[in-house]
């Protein structure tokens, strides 16, 4: 994919980047697309995600949203949970206003994303059909304690420091923080909550290797959820699924279809 980006300013002053995907035949659906934690919608994964809603029928929406290693405005520092969700919130209003705007739609989210989703979701139950909170962030405290049972050396740093660095994996040259503070952000946030109200379709996708938001952790959330849902593990697949984008693409499909049958 080959993204024609367009700035929409959210409502604390800054750029969020844009790109609207038609369908290649008449559709009367669609995705919304947002990626993770310092994330873009040039990773191979997000690319994925929009491709495969692409090839079974819905338009597509994917954001860089602000304060991450992408092309809006922002630093990763200043990213919190409310302000990725703040993005998803500004970018669905300003799609709103253009013409191919369609209600209800189905919304698409990976890792801190999959959380901001969640959230919406559960708040605007009337406009969402369906929902993929891939591999989600389910709270703050339970991401801290999962980095905490998994890699102690890193929270050490991170409490003495106040911060770690983060590099960029789909861009050389491209760095930033993590806070501490970053955690604490989430606190007041939690999928599980957010499930009780959702009765639109759900499907989740992780890997039996993403420590960070596990299949058990997924499960957890979806045991809460009032409609049809379903978690699919891959096996021997990380967080962002390297190495199992084929996979990845494979299964999404066939539950897309499963949705539209």
């Amino acid at each position: 994919m080959i993204f024609s980006k367009q700035a929409v300013q959210n409502r604390h002053g800054k750029n969020i980047l844009v790109h609207y995907e038609p369908c290649p035949k008449a559709s009367n659906q669609l995705a919304v697309i947002q990626h993770g934690y310092s994330g873009s919608m040039n990773e191979v994964h997000i690319k994925i995600f929009g491709k495969t809603y692409l090839d079974n029928g819905y338009n597509v929406l994917m954001l860089d949203c602000t304060n991450s290693h992408n092309d809006a405005d922002g630093i990763l520092e200043d990213n919190t949970i409310q302000s990725h969700y703040d993005d998803l919130e500004d970018s669905i209003q300003w799609a709103a206003t253009q013409d191919w705007y369609q209600e209800p739609f189905s919304l698409a989210g990976h890792s801190l994303g999959g959380l901001s989703i969640m959230a919406y979701a559960g708040k605007n139950l009337e406009k969402v059909s369906s929902i993929f909170p891939a591999a989600m962030v389910v709270s703050g405290q339970l991401l801290e304690q999962r980095f905490e049972e998994n890699d102690p050396e890193y929270m050490n740093k991170m409490r003495t420091e106040g911060k770690v660095q983060v590099d960029c994996s789909y861009k050389e040259g491209v760095t930033g923080f993590r806070p501490y503070s970053w955690f604490a952000s989430m606190y007041d946030w939690d999928a599980r909550e957010y499930a009780k109200n959702i009765n639109a379709l759900a499907l989740c996708i992780v890997g039996d290797e993403d420590y960070l938001t596990s299949p058990q952790d997924q499960k957890a959330v979806f045991d809460h959820l009032k409609g049809p849902n379903k978690v699919h593990v891959i096996k021997g697949c990380d967080h962002c699924y390297e190495g199992k984008e084929e996979e990845l693409s494979t299964v999404l499909d066939q539950l897309l279809k499963e949705i539209n049958d």
